[in-house]
């Protein structure tokens, strides 16, 4: 068993390195200073053949930072599928989240903090890029920044999508510590488990969830900020997005088996006029790494930004 156990490490250890190092997109770094801090946002994108015009903002949710997008694992990578379609991408860390900079107090990266982040971001590129459209894309609690931030500031974007939306706060107490500790076991809490306690390598490929876990220890280490947590940590009965000052196209993506999410809150977002919902059913929390879901929602999230709504 201990033969095997270091046998699949270093399998695994081989397929993060040359998958790693493997990029559909050309990268450049972006980052800018907010607030006193360094906060990194990076550009992929295609050859000038095959760039569009269309940029797209990918937003991280509350524990590990931007890397959850970019599998490099035969096509699952979120961001190389959309620079493949002719799409610049955006990546952004969060204050106190992997590249970018960490306050000392993780309390103060609430989710005001971030929707800040986010906008500055968005400002940057308009004024570098002047893009013919300019899109948003949270997953998690980046659903509940991003929302923030657009409603705050609704001519910055074009579109936005909500993928795994918060639309509600949880119950439970609030974290105590300012910052959050990071193991493999939370790292590993979205995916579903089998009755043993092992990931359902049925759902998720072993190198895909491999992966993901050697990129959060990789790029954000053993914490992270606890600011967001506490906003979330408010009570069920907290509306944590609201979509009314945004008047823009949005896409709410929520999968039916995903414990996260308050389908009626999400429903009842859906009725505005502008909302679109997409069930995927039998999704969880990280259906855009499931086998059975990455593809549908690659192709959902490409649909909803090719409409003309």
């Amino acid at each position: 068993m201990r033969i095997m156990g270091y046998y699949r490490m270093i399998v695994f250890f081989f397929i993060f390195l040359t998958f790693d190092s493997y990029s559909q997109s050309q990268v450049e770094d972006y980052s800018f200073e907010r607030n006193g801090y360094t906060v990194a946002l990076s550009r992929h994108f295609p050859s000038n053949s095959l760039e569009s015009g269309k940029h797209i903002l990918l937003v991280h949710g509350l524990t590990y930072s931007s890397h959850e997008f970019d599998i490099k694992y035969t096509d699952y990578s979120v961001t190389d599928f959309l620079v493949s379609k002719g799409y610049t991408v955006w990546l952004i860390d969060i204050t106190g989240y992997g590249r970018s900079d960490r306050p000392e107090d993780g309390f103060a990266v609430t989710s005001e903090c971030a929707s800040q982040d986010i906008v500055q971001a968005l400002k940057l590129i308009r004024q570098e890029f002047n893009p013919k459209e300019l899109d948003v894309l949270g997953w998690s609690w980046g659903t509940v920044t991003s929302s923030l931030a657009i409603g705050q500031q609704p001519a910055l974007a074009d579109k936005l999508l909500l993928y795994a939306p918060i639309a509600t706060g949880f119950d439970g107490s609030e974290p105590t510590d300012s910052y959050h500790t990071n193991t493999w076991e939370h790292a590993a809490s979205d995916f579903v488990f089998t009755a043993k306690g092992d990931i359902d390598y049925d759902i998720v490929e072993p190198e895909v969830a491999h992966l993901f876990l050697s990129n959060c220890w990789k790029y954000d280490q053993d914490s992270s900020p606890n600011g967001g947590r506490a906003d979330l940590m408010s009570g069920s009965a907290k509306k944590l997005i609201n979509l009314e000052d945004v008047k823009i196209p949005v896409l709410l993506i929520a999968g039916t088996a995903d414990p996260l999410l308050n389908m009626k809150a999400i429903e009842a977002l859906a009725k505005q006029a502008n909302v679109t919902l997409k069930k995927v059913e039998g999704g969880s929390h990280v259906l855009m790494m499931e086998k059975a879901h990455y593809l549908n929602f690659q192709h959902s999230v490409l649909g909803f930004l090719n409409s003309k709504e």
